[in-house]
C-alpha cells in the first residue's frame, strides 16, 4: 500500500486475506474484509502524507495491525464468535504489532527491491 498505492495495495490485501482465511478456522472472508478496511484506511494516509518520509511505514504498522485486529475480533464478536476480554490486547495485539515493528525494515525494503525490479520507471516532468 506505502509502495504501490492504494489500487494495487486493496488487490494484495484482498489475496492475502484469502489466504488467511484459507488458513484460519473463522468465518470464510472475515481476514479478507478486515485487511481491505485495514488497507483503504492506511492508503488515505498515505495520500495525505509525504510519501518519502521514513517514519511513515513505522506509523502505518504502529497503527494499522490494532486496527486490523479491532475490525476483526469485533466482527468475530457481532458473528457469535467468542466474547473478547481487554487481556486480548496483552496477550495478542500488543505482541503481534511488536512482531510488525521487528520485521517491518526487513520486509518493506524486500517489498520496495522487488517493486523496483518489477514495475518499469515512472516518466516524470521536470
Amino acid at each position: 500500500m506505502l509502495l504501490q498505492g492504494l489500487d494495487e495495495g486493496i488487490i494484495v490485501s484482498v489475496v492475502a486475506g484469502f489466504a488467511l482465511d484459507a488458513l484460519s478456522s473463522a468465518p470464510f472472508g472475515l481476514s479478507m474484509v478486515s485487511l481491505a478496511l485495514t488497507s483503504g484506511l492506511a492508503g488515505v494516509a498515505e495520500v495525505n502524507i509525504f510519501r518519502s518520509a521514513r517514519f511513515l511505514p513505522f506509523i502505518m504498522v504502529c497503527l494499522a495491525t490494532p486496527l486490523y485486529y479491532a475490525f476483526y475480533l469485533g466482527a468475530m464478536q457481532l458473528l457469535g464468535g467468542a466474547s473478547f476480554h481487554i487481556s486480548i490486547v496483552w496477550r495478542v495485539v500488543l505482541p503481534a504489532t511488536a512482531i510488525n515493528l521487528i520485521l517491518m525494515p526487513f520486509v518493506y525494503r524486500l517489498v520496495k527491491v522487488l517493486c523496483a525490479h518489477t514495475r518499469p520507471a515512472q516518466v516524470e516532468w521536470q
